[in-house]
């Protein structure tokens, strides 16, 4: 099967760019937000968290 390499990092190299929990408390996400979107590709980083706020 032939597929792009995106380029994105490793999971394991990406997940010490960020602090997602820190990140969407500093971005306002509380559970009064009724929908909210995590858009883009890479490996939700930020929609597994963010789940949990809801």
């Amino acid at each position: 099967m032939k597929f792009r390499e995106s380029g994105m990092p490793s999971e394991t190299l990406w997940e010490t760019f960020f602090d997602p929990a820190e990140t969407l408390r500093l971005m306002g996400m509380t559970n009064d937000i009724q929908l909210w979107i995590d858009v883009g590709c890479g490996y939700g980083t930020f929609l597994l968290p963010g789940s949990l706020i809801i």
